[in-house]
């Protein structure tokens, strides 16, 4: 059966693999193999084939691709919850994103001499005093 694997065949192959949480055997039996084709360590040709390795290299780069939350995402989402929370005058809020910016960033490490990292501080914002009225 593995030497007359079409193209179609195999990216259906792929797609059952990676959908069902990478069961072999599983994607054999969804595509029509045999039970016992789908047990034995024969199923392994299937595999091998470049057919379907590619077919399978395809759906996680996609995957990937959908999936990917980069560092820059990170960076440009904890400082828009910094700003919100500073209009919301939320200082716990503000306190747990710049901690997690840091921490993404690096520091919160402790530097050696060789690294100096330059930490700009914004002025505060000033809040009204609250005052008890009479």
């Amino acid at each position: 059966m593995p030497s007359k694997l079409t193209v179609d065949k195999a990216k259906a192959i792929a797609r059952s693999y990676c959908s069902n949480g990478h069961d072999k055997g599983k994607a054999l039996l969804d595509n029509g193999y045999s039970e016992s084709y789908a047990k034995s360590g024969a199923r392994e040709e299937t595999y091998n084939t470049l057919q379907v390795k590619q077919a399978i290299a395809d759906i996680e780069a996609e995957l990937s691709a959908e999936c990917t939350w980069t560092a820059k995402e990170s960076e440009k989402t904890l400082k828009e919850a910094i700003t919100l929370a500073k209009q919301q005058r939320q200082p716990t809020a503000i306190t747990g994103a710049v901690a997690a910016l840091n921490k993404m960033l690096g520091l919160d490490k402790e530097q050696g001499a060789q690294d100096p990292v330059k930490i700009v501080i914004e002025q505060p914002v000033a809040y009204p005093k609250l005052t008890k009225e009479a």
